[in-house]
């Protein structure tokens, strides 16, 4: 058997059989539809586990080599069968188009665009911006995905990258930074009631959005009668 059988870049690759190492002592390298695999993770008789490489959109035989040179090939098998045409598939690259915003902090939410974003596989099992993980998946489609940024201090401009529930990796270079999380400073008065005029002070307060949208006041949103970068000011509404 081999499971998935079609994938992409990164895709994890199982392969079970019989006398799959040729009569050796191990594989000397795997070969998804006429592509070396990228790496070999683990290899038996019964069982080998490989990382597919790159490729454009293909399909062909999987070759196991033996360090003897003996070949195990799926044609030979009757795993064939489980396979469309009784051939390995390359899906088409999968292709990142858009990343937006492409700076924010944490719980800015992030919607990426692009095609085939799933490569091959049936949902995404983690985004990484920056190489931080997304706390949160809300969208999960073949053509565009939504995240909530986790928290992170600022990093250099990073990438982009959606892995699927195959282990097949779609990367965007260079699509997104972190800045420097905002920070209160200060909050004047720090008590009140219904119709308190209430200000905010701090740093980077629209989180590198282009606006507050909501304030809350001991858990009871406020009326926002002023924002910048520095300083909101807010209204305390009743509280019951």
């Amino acid at each position: 058997a081999i499971a998935p059988v079609k994938g992409h870049f990164g895709t994890v690759v199982t392969i079970s059989g019989q006398r799959l190492l040729g009569h050796g002592a191990s594989l000397a390298n795997v070969h998804l539809a006429g592509v070396q695999v990228k790496q070999i993770v683990s290899s038996n008789n019964t069982h080998v586990v490989v990382v597919a490489n790159s490729s454009a959109a293909a399909t062909g035989d999987v070759v196991l080599t033996a360090n003897t040179g003996a070949t195990v090939i799926l044609e030979d098998g009757t795993a064939k069968n489980s396979l469309p045409g009784g051939k390995w598939e390359y899906v088409e690259p999968a292709v990142i188009s858009s990343v937006a915003p492409i700076t924010g902090q944490i719980n800015t939410r992030v919607t990426i665009n692009g095609t085939g974003l799933h490569a091959g596989g049936s949902s995404t099992a983690a985004v990484k911006l920056a190489g931080v993980q997304a706390s949160t998946i809300a969208k999960d489609t073949a053509t565009q995905i939504i995240v909530t940024a986790a928290s992170s201090p600022a990093t250099a401009v990073g990438d982009v990258v959606v892995v699927a529930n195959t282990g097949a990796e779609v990367t965007k270079s260079n699509a997104f930074q972190y800045v420097t999380p905002g920070a209160i400073s200060s909050v004047s008065p720090a008590n009140g009631q219904a119709g308190t005029v209430v200000t905010i002070a701090g740093s980077n307060l629209r989180g590198d959005g282009s606006a507050v949208v909501q304030v809350t006041l001991a858990s009871k949103a406020a009326a926002i009668q002023s924002q910048t970068d520095t300083e909101v000011v807010a209204v305390a509404v009743a509280s019951s």
